[in-house]
């Protein structure tokens, strides 16, 4: 059964106290809540990239955020995707991961796409990228050989066609990794272009790798990732867009949305709240819908929003499971 895992930023979590009253202030004794501590049942896991969280902090991750279950940890290439080299080591990434505690960790890549700098990344440049991403993959390897990491490493899948894909899966499958990630893309043709370049050099290998999808997880794949056996995915779009977004703010599991009221064109008096023509009747069951009610739809500030985002979330599971179950 494909698993999702949400990529988690120290940004993500709500203060617990907060009331609809209080609207944009913030006590000093409130305290953080996370999305699991509301739905604690809801994901199959979180990703952690190596961007969001310094060394020196995710020695205690687990316990500042009370998270007991599973970590899928990256390098966070897509960050750093307009440097000419990673901002750290192999050893150092490895590092972070053991520290975590993080049940799996992504090898050190480089993000081998054209569209990462304005006008495109000449051909030499782009295999120059994915020669890097194998070669600290097995650095990576090497290292997990050498000191025994409490960990599952994958390798990391990149490219920019078909044909790069399955050159860079090839090279994982005979360095042995038994788990690989293929990094994602903004068009879905090419997602799966990858996808079942990838499955063509697995077929041939002597025993089962498991596939990874990074970042992509559009509604209209997700059938997709079912039929084709995807062992898990990761994406938080559906998360950001409630504040990122100028139009789809707040998602149903039909897979319908709506655009929230932007609440500096309005006054927040109750007269003008409940004067609103909502786009929609809020009668989802998750805690953050039934807590604001229609002011789920408000767009402002960082308790509404961000409670909107976990509604969005706590959606795109419901509809996930919809296609699993199927």
């Amino acid at each position: 059964m494909v698993r999702y895992f949400l990529p988690w930023w120290p940004s993500d979590y709500i203060w617990k106290e907060w009331r609809i009253d209080d609207d944009m202030t913030k006590q000093p004794h409130w305290s953080k809540a996370y999305l699991w501590d509301y739905l604690p049942d809801l994901l199959d896991g979180i990703l952690v990239s190596r961007m969001a969280v310094s060394l020196r902090k995710v020695k205690t991750l687990r316990q500042d955020i009370r998270y007991s279950g599973t970590i899928l940890g990256d390098s966070g290439a897509h960050s750093y995707r307009a440097f000419d080299q990673p901002p750290f080591s192999c050893q150092d990434l490895l590092d972070f991961y053991a520290q975590g505690q993080f049940n799996y960790g992504m090898t050190l890549d480089m993000v081998a796409s054209p569209w990462v700098r304005p006008g495109g990344l000449p051909s030499n440049e782009l295999e120059r990228r994915l020669q890097l991403t194998l070669t600290n993959a097995e650095i990576c390897l090497e290292l997990c050989d050498r000191y025994q990491y409490p960990f599952q490493l994958l390798g990391v899948v990149q490219g920019w066609d078909a044909e790069s894909y399955q050159r860079c899966a090839r090279a994982l499958v005979q360095m042995g990794f038994e788990y690989v990630a293929i990094a994602g893309q903004r068009k879905l043709s090419l997602i799966k272009d990858a996808i079942r370049a990838t499955q063509a050099e697995i077929c041939n290998a002597d025993r089962p790798i498991k596939i990874h999808v990074l970042g992509t997880g559009n509604p209209h794949i997700l059938p997709y990732y079912v039929e084709q056996g995807i062992d898990s995915f990761d994406s938080s779009t559906w998360l950001r867009k409630a504040w990122l977004d100028n139009r789809y703010n707040y998602f149903d599991v039909s897979g319908n949305c709506h655009t929230a009221h932007r609440a500096t064109r309005i006054g927040l008096g109750p007269l003008d709240v409940d004067s609103l023509e909502w786009a929609t009747s809020i009668t989802c069951p998750c805690p953050f819908s039934q807590d604001l009610g229609q002011q789920i739809l408000l767009f402002r500030g960082h308790e509404r929003n961000t409670r909107r985002g976990f509604h969005n979330v706590y959606q795109y599971y419901q509809l996930l499971n919809a296609h699993r179950t199927l």
